[in-house]
């Protein structure tokens, strides 16, 4: 919960699997990038344990949250994750990390103040 304390912005960048922990962590970051062909889980949903439990009402609205704890599989798409609200951008695979660089660099030319009183 650090992330969530920081003055800073947090910028978690994902591609591949991004599950349990990593997911959590994500979750965590005020930005989220993910790869088009990136998959979100948490397993541990299914046996009522994680701190996602916590942390997607956050992310999403309630009845999306309520949806992956009851019915969902335990993988979600990044097409899905996007449309629920669960991070903000799509971006091809091979552009991921050209994208967070080019995000990052429109936060760091803002207000350091100002930055943290809107986080």
């Amino acid at each position: 919960m650090q992330f969530w304390r920081s003055p800073k912005p947090t910028v978690a960048v994902v591609h591949g699997y991004c599950i349990a922990c990593a997911f959590e962590l994500s979750l965590a970051c005020d930005l989220t990038i993910a790869a088009e062909n990136t998959l979100f889980g948490e397993p541990k949903v299914r046996f009522g344990a994680g701190i996602v439990k916590m942390l997607r009402p956050w992310e999403t609205v309630p009845q999306q949250a309520k949806e992956i704890f009851l019915i969902r599989e335990d993988m979600i798409t990044a097409q899905d994750a996007l449309r629920i609200g669960i991070f903000n951008h799509i971006v091809p695979e091979n552009t991921v990390f050209d994208s967070v660089q080019s995000i990052t660099r429109l936060m760091a030319t803002a207000a350091e103040r100002s930055v943290a009183f809107t986080k």
